[in-house]
């Protein structure tokens, strides 16, 4: 089988499914995955065939406005390229989110409460439903402020009710999900079984 992915050229976006495209190379498949050049190395890691492009979303090569759009920032603060979201995510007591499914499904997936605070499309959808399933807070006003920010990651944080969630949930995708549950959804929808 040959499977064609067109990631968004945006690490966040592309970390989810590594590990499904590692399987399903794994298995004997063929994988191409077109990715903005800067970002090829995270792809080619998984076996898959690379096909570079060029990529406009902000700190692509080329693209300005970010990080000088910052300003000065205090000496506690650290600004990086990028970070591995994952990683990170399994020291965090809380994350504050814009709600992107990719972020919303490691948060879960590493048991982490969020304080969501979407800024387009889905990410209001899943930041309602983070809320509603009881595993984070839905900050609607944009920007927050900052008592707001600290009210809700002190209460998201700290809450056992959202800890007790959180491991239930992240126990149940780590039994019945994960990269190989995937690879299989894939293999069964090309192959029209599904």
């Amino acid at each position: 089988m040959h499977v064609a992915i067109v990631a968004a050229s945006a690490p966040s976006h592309m970390h989810p499914h590594l590990a499904v495209v590692r399987e399903l190379v794994r298995r004997g498949h063929r994988v191409s995955y077109v990715v903005g050049h800067h970002l090829a190395h995270l792809a080619a890691e998984t076996g898959a065939d690379v096909v570079g492009c060029t990529s406009v979303l902000p700190g692509a090569p080329g693209v300005t406005g970010w990080p000088e759009d910052l300003g000065a920032v205090p000496d506690w603060v650290r600004v990086e390229d990028f970070v591995p979201q994952v990683a990170v995510l399994h020291r965090a007591d809380a994350f504050v989110t814009h709600a992107g499914m990719g972020s919303c499904t490691e948060a879960l997936w590493c048991g982490v409460p969020t304080v969501a605070v979407p800024q387009a499309v889905d990410q209001f959808g899943n930041a309602e439903q983070l809320a509603a399933i009881g595993v984070g807070v839905h900050l609607a006003s944009d920007p927050p402020s900052p008592d707001d920010l600290r009210t809700a990651l002190l209460g998201v944080a700290g809450d056992p009710d959202v800890r007790y969630r959180l491991d239930a949930i992240s126990a149940e995708l780590r039994r019945d999900g994960g990269p190989n549950h995937a690879a299989d959804t894939v293999e069964d929808v090309a192959t029209g079984t599904w």
